[in-house]
């Protein structure tokens, strides 16, 4: 396996687990449920952990494309640059999830601001993640070029 099919292989990893996190934390918001508390932070470590493979593979992926200067060598850059920054904060996210589950382990109780803190953040990287991914898709599809997603803004 070559470094653009482990980064093509990783990079779905957290852009899935990511908004399982957030619907899982919403659940256990809304229902006052500490499993699901629980499952949704170690969503967010799994998440993070799978950023790191996605990131530390993505040079290796750029490189085997061999772009010349163009659209898609600057949309390659443009990924990698939200990808960088995704994967700041999915490392952030997910420490912050793992230092819950480490209190929870030790007895203690997690704060809530910790809680709303792991949502709102969970939330964003979602969109993050989604935004990267779609970046990254506009590299190799160009049917999705001709689409105009204000979510999603042109870099």
């Amino acid at each position: 396996m070559n470094s653009a099919q482990l980064h093509l292989l990783a990079v779905h990893l957290p852009v899935l687990a990511c908004p399982a996190a957030t619907l899982l934390l919403l659940l256990a918001r809304v229902l006052r449920n500490e499993t699901l508390f629980h499952t949704g932070c170690a969503f967010l470590v799994f998440g993070a952990l799978s950023a790191a493979a996605a990131y530390f593979s993505g040079p290796g992926a750029y490189a085997s494309l061999a772009l010349p200067a163009g659209p898609e060598r600057a949309l390659a850059e443009a990924h990698g640059a939200l990808g960088k920054g995704a994967f700041m904060g999915m490392v952030l996210g997910g420490l912050a999830a793992l230092l819950a589950l480490l209190q929870v382990g030790q007895g203690e109780r997690v704060s809530p601001w910790l809680r709303w803190s792991l949502l709102v953040a969970a939330l964003v990287l979602s969109w993050l993640l989604a935004w990267t991914a779609h970046q990254g898709g506009l590299i190799r599809h160009d049917e999705l070029r001709a689409l105009s997603l204000p979510l999603f803004p042109r870099l």
